[in-house]
Parts: C-alpha cells; sequence; structure tokens
C-alpha cells in the first residue's frame, strides 16, 4: 500500500484542521477518533492508535481511547512505567521505530495480545498554558505489525496533527473550566436564595404563631368581656379584628429574593423598586443608553469596553428587569422616568395665572 505524497499530505492536514475545529469542544471521543482516521490516511499501514493523557501530579496516564485492527478497547489509567508512552512523558520528544524495538514490549498491552507491533510512532501532545508556558499533557501513538511502516512524511504530518490536538483540548478544557465556574457561582447564588428565603419563612412563621397566639388570648378576653360590660366586649372585638389583619398581611409579605414574576406586573416606576436598586455600576451607565436607541457598539465606544463586554452586561440588566429583550427594558426605564417629568411646572395644584 502506497504512502500518499506531499501534496497529498497538505490537503489531508488542511481539511483536518478544519474538521477538528468544528468538533464540539469537549467531545473527546470524536476528536479521538478523527485523529485514528486521518492517521490511517497519512499512514495506510496504520493497525492500531491510542491517545494518552498525563496526569503531572499523580504521575499517572489515562488512556481514554485505544483501538486496533477494527475494535475499540476499553479505557485504562495506569501509573508512569517504563513503556514507550512514559519514555515520551519523561523525555518530551517523539519516540519512532519501523523495527521491532525492546522498548515497545516494555508497555502494557491492549488490542490483539497475539501479536506485536513492529512499527511505531509515539508524538508528545503539548499545550500553550499563561505567560507562554508549554506543558506535555499527553501521548498520541500510531503502529503497524508490519516494518517500515512509517516514514519521515508521515511522522511530520502526525506531529502536526498532534500539536493542533493539544490546542483543542487546551481550548476546550478553559471551557470547561470557565463553564464550571458559572455554574459554581450560580450553585452558590441559589443557595443563598434558598437560605434568604427559609429564613424569610421563619420569620413569618414566627409571626404567625405569635399572631395565632394573640388570637386565641383575644378570644379568651372576649368570652370574659359580658362580665366586664360592652364596652370591653367591643375592644376585644376590634383586637381580634386587628390581629387577624396584621397576620394576612405579616404571611402576604413578598420574599425580598424572589424575582417578580413579570416585567407588567409590578411598579417599575418606583424607585425604592429593589430591581432598580440591584443594578451594577455599568448596568446603571447601559439602561440610558440603552434606552435611547443607542447600538452595543455604540455603547461599547462610549463606555471603552468592548461590545461582548456590553452584551454581558446586557443579559444581566435584562435578567434583573426580569424583560427579554432591550424593548422591554427601554419601556421600563421610560416609565420610570415619566414618574418623575409628567409633573405641573409649579407642583400640584398651581396653575400659571394669565393676565
Amino acid at each position: 500500500m502506497n504512502n500518499p505524497s506531499a501534496s497529498d499530505l497538505l490537503l489531508v492536514l488542511h481539511e483536518a484542521d478544519l474538521e477538528m475545529g468544528r468538533i464540539t469542544p469537549g467531545d473527546s471521543y470524536a476528536l479521538f477518533d478523527y485523529l485514528r482516521a486521518t492517521c490511517k490516511r497519512i499512514a495506510p499501514l496504520t493497525d492500531a492508535f491510542y491517545v494518552a493523557l498525563y496526569d503531572p501530579q499523580n504521575e499517572m496516564l489515562r488512556f481514554p481511547y485505544h483501538f486496533d485492527s477494527e475494535s475499540y478497547d476499553s479505557p485504562l489509567t495506569v501509573r508512569l512505567g517504563q513503556g514507550p508512552t512514559s519514555w515520551v512523558v519523561r523525555h518530551n520528544e517523539p519516540l519512532v521505530f519501523n523495527d521491532d524495538d525492546p522498548i515497545q514490549h516494555k508497555g502494557f498491552l491492549f488490542g490483539n495480545l497475539q501479536r506485536q507491533s513492529l512499527s511505531a510512532v509515539h508524538l508528545p501532545i503539548r499545550a500553550m498554558y499563561s505567560a507562554g508556558e508549554v506543558r506535555l499533557i499527553g501521548v498520541l501513538s500510531a503502529q503497524s505489525y508490519r516494518r517500515q511502516a512509517f516514514n519521515e512524511d508521515a511522522v511530520m504530518a502526525m506531529s502536526l496533527l498532534a500539536r493542533r490536538t493539544g490546542a483543542i483540548l487546551m481550548r476546550s478544557q478553559l471551557e470547561m473550566d470557565a463553564r464550571a465556574r458559572e455554574e459554581a457561582a450560580d450553585r452558590a447564588t441559589e443557595q443563598q436564595r434558598e437560605e434568604h428565603t427559609q429564613q424569610m419563612r421563619a420569620v413569618v412563621r414566627l409571626f404567625v404563631d405569635t399572631l395565632q397566639g394573640l388570637t386565641m388570648q383575644a378570644e379568651k378576653i372576649r368570652n370574659q368581656a359580658a362580665a366586664y360590660g360592652r364596652d370591653i366586649e367591643a375592644s376585644a372585638a376590634r383586637m381580634c379584628t386587628l390581629c387577624y389583619r396584621s397576620q394576612t398581611e405579616t404571611a402576604n409579605l413578598p420574599l425580598p429574593a424572589a424575582p417578580p414574576p413579570s416585567a407588567h406586573n409590578r411598579s417599575v416606576s418606583d424607585l425604592s423598586n429593589p430591581i432598580f436598586a440591584s443594578l451594577s455600576d455599568k448596568q446603571r451607565e447601559i439602561l440610558p443608553r440603552l434606552a435611547a436607541g443607542e447600538t452595543n457598539a455604540m455603547i461599547a465606544e462610549h463606555l471603552c469596553v468592548s461590545v461582548d463586554t456590553v452584551k454581558f452586561h446586557c443579559k444581566g440588566l435584562f435578567k434583573k428587569l426580569g424583560v427579554a429583550n432591550r424593548v422591554q427594558a427601554a419601556q421600563i426605564y421610560h416609565d420610570r422616568q415619566k414618574r418623575y417629568t409628567d409633573l405641573p411646572p409649579h407642583g400640584p395644584g398651581v396653575t400659571d395665572k394669565k393676565e
């Protein structure tokens, strides 16, 4: 089986660069499966393929993807040993042989245990961390049961694949870390809201229990009032009424942390409304400009921030106002402003005297 020409390899690598960029971040199986198929196109004699990820803290190798002779093997985690994968991790260099090599037999076995690989390519997968630091994060390996299966062009092409793989894995890790931090923050916020709700419910229950006790005392006083005359009985009745009214009003108090059910069912003109009090400084700057019809780009230019930052603040603003879009947010702002601009010029009840 002939190896592809240099021009064919360039086409394969160009296609791989595009397709690997389209793989959903975090879908490691799809990424590794595509890598195996691409290595097979680069070196047609490839029989086995695996990807190993390195955990430097525990000096462990995790093998999430094995493939040998048209079949998949189970994922495996082992300690750093004396095999070819461990050699690449320790030396941070490629290991290539096109004939039987003793080091190949020191690693763990997978796939067809009756046959030994006679050619193999073991390549480091590196990723760039902050401040330009490059670290080894794993190993990509293609193997063959035949000698001389991997020429220099094939090794170079697979090295480029390993480099692209490192960049994609790092991007996926950063996105998953960011998502995890966001979810943790949401959980913390939700937990605080739940704790506050429970505290408010406990306060309401305390009020209700207290008022029920007062009601029982009022009932007892009312029963005794007949002995002391009509005035005492009337006073007891008034006390009962006040107790029941206080109980009802206290039990129906809204919980401050709970969001309003709808933007149309709250008094948006009230400056004491906690909705406006909860806005951040940036959201307070953005809201009037948004209400004035400015685009995200115009707002970003005025505030000296990026358009993505404006979108982020708008998203939080809409959530706090309980609206779905900028039109509804603008309506709330205008309603609020109208409350303080519709007063008569000289105050209520005063009119201009005409000569």
